[in-house]
């Protein structure tokens, strides 16, 4: 904002000034952290999450193109960015036909290791019912969530809820319970996809795969193999399937269970 102070016979007025450039703005105002930060001698981190969502943005290039000119220029500043969506993530930085492509190190975050789950699980049952969880219960929090911290959360946060220590059947329970009640947004990402594209993504809730083209598959849901990869390029463009240890697998284990089960 640019201020600009007025003195006239009827007193003194302050008007602010809206920037015309809002692209110069964010330039100017990164730079100007940055010379804070070096001012102060101290180094800072500008962490900026869900960062894909600048790709829906009318000026979206012109924006990735500031954000770079200051990331460049920055000397005590480090910058992470970070996002939900993998495709448009790595549009941003991977197409060099972007402002962003290939400006800093990539790296790709896994599911959280059972092991960890286990170990943090245990100490906030102790806390809440003074006993570990039995080892069925915690298999069945992690069968029914695929280890997605997301859905590890929800569900945990319903059983964490009960005065009753929980057990195998009432994991299930809870699990249904949050299916349910959450219905409508699951189905809304299934209601929107194409008709082959529902096939292939119903075929990998029931059995994930590892060659998408193979006869036996193509077979099993009657499609050509170009319609096959069409759908699975879309498929994968939006995040709805993912790729792990060769095999094509339901990314959301919430989508895959409401496929497997109908609610």
């Amino acid at each position: 904002m640019k201020p600009e102070l007025t003195v006239s016979a009827f007193g003194q007025k302050i008007v602010f000034h809206s920037p015309n450039n809002a692209t110069h703005t964010i330039t100017d105002l990164l730079l100007k952290l940055d010379e804070t930060a070096v001012h102060f001698k101290k180094r800072a981190i500008i962490f900026i999450d869900e960062m894909q969502q600048l790709s829906f943005l009318k000026n979206a290039h012109s924006l990735e193109a500031s954000i770079r000119h200051a990331v460049e220029r920055s000397r005590n500043v480090t910058y992470c960015f970070s996002g939900s969506s993998r495709h448009l993530l790595k549009k941003m930085f991977g197409d060099k036909h972007r402002p962003l492509y290939r400006l800093c190190h990539t790296l790709e975050i896994g599911r959280i290791d059972s092991d960890h789950y286990k170990q943090y699980l245990d100490q906030c049952a102790l806390k809440r019912w003074s006993k570990i969880l039995p080892s069925q219960a915690f298999i069945k929090i992690m069968q029914l969530t695929q280890e997605h911290p997301f859905y590890v959360n929800a569900l945990c946060q319903s059983l964490w809820m009960e005065t009753i220590f929980p057990d195998e059947a009432q994991v299930e329970q809870c699990w249904q319970e949050y299916i349910q009640s959450n219905r409508h947004i699951v189905s809304d990402d299934i209601i929107a996809l194409s008709l082959n594209q529902k096939k292939v993504l119903s075929k990998l809730a029931k059995n994930p795969a590892k060659e998408l083209y193979s006869a036996e598959f193509l077979s099993g849901i009657k499609l050509t193999q170009s319609s096959v990869h069409k759908a699975v390029e879309a498929l994968l463009e939006k995040d709805l399937i993912y790729c792990l240890n060769g095999y094509y697998k339901v990314l959301d284990p919430a989508i895959e269970y409401y496929i497997l089960y109908a609610f």
